[in-house]
């Protein structure tokens, strides 16, 4: 679907599809507040540092285990869009109940349950960009720096917005979120790559050593976080 739509625009003369930057500007806003201020908000509402600790590294930890399943998914369901879209709605929906108790437990029940669907937003909306961008021979890199400067920028708007009112961090993320639901609708309808039946091993993959010494240097950059 993705190769179908970059067709389309090539023999529409459109241009560089800048309108899939609605999407990643939208993601990128909500991801300003919530890796910019949730631990403002685990602070705002009495949670100790030891505590605190175990909640932020709970999201990496969970996005380990639960990004291939995602990613499976969005291979075999025929719509890739959709699976996003329920990414993103499960991640909103459990915002929402974020305050209905300040005890640690059900923090970190909750934002397990939110870093499990979260995640993997980026991903998978990347990877239906890319398949177009491919597919039109065009760059990624002018949609990314979008995403940079609307991070950038609303994270200090962000700051000014939310100081002394950190606990409405989870609500407005689910507003940023929302935002972000609707602007997947700019990004052109795309099949998983084996919804049509066809397997594929992910043995396969580990056997690339090109492929390989990507993910060692991504996972020495992702230290740095």
């Amino acid at each position: 679907m993705g190769n179908t739509e970059a067709r389309r625009l090539d023999r529409a003369g459109k241009g560089y599809p800048w309108r899939f930057s609605a999407f990643i500007m939208a993601y990128y806003v909500a991801n300003a507040v919530y890796q910019g201020y949730i631990a403002k908000y685990y602070d705002a509402v009495g949670i100790g540092l030891t505590q605190l600790s175990v909640l932020m590294a709970a999201m990496p930890l969970v996005s380990i285990g639960m990004q291939p399943v995602w990613g499976m998914l969005g291979d075999r369901f025929p719509s890739r869009n959709a699976v996003l879209r329920a990414m993103i709605a499960i991640s909103g929906a459990l915002l929402l109940v974020y305050r209905v108790s300040n005890s640690f437990v059900w923090l970190l029940a909750v934002s397990t349950l939110f870093s499990a669907a979260y995640t993997s937003i980026q991903p998978m909306g990347d990877s239906i960009v890319l398949e177009s961008l491919h597919g039109a021979g065009r760059p990624f890199g002018p949609l990314r720096l979008t995403g940079c400067l609307s991070f950038a920028v609303m994270n200090l708007a962000f700051g000014f917005i939310l100081e002394g009112r950190y606990h409405l961090s989870p609500i407005l993320t689910a507003v940023m979120l929302a935002l972000t639901f609707a602007a997947t609708y700019a990004l052109p309808p795309t099949a998983g790559h084996q919804s049509d039946g066809r397997k594929m091993n992910v043995m396969a993959l580990l056997s690339r050593r090109d492929l390989m010494g990507l993910l060692l240097l991504l996972m020495v950059l992702q230290l740095t976080m």
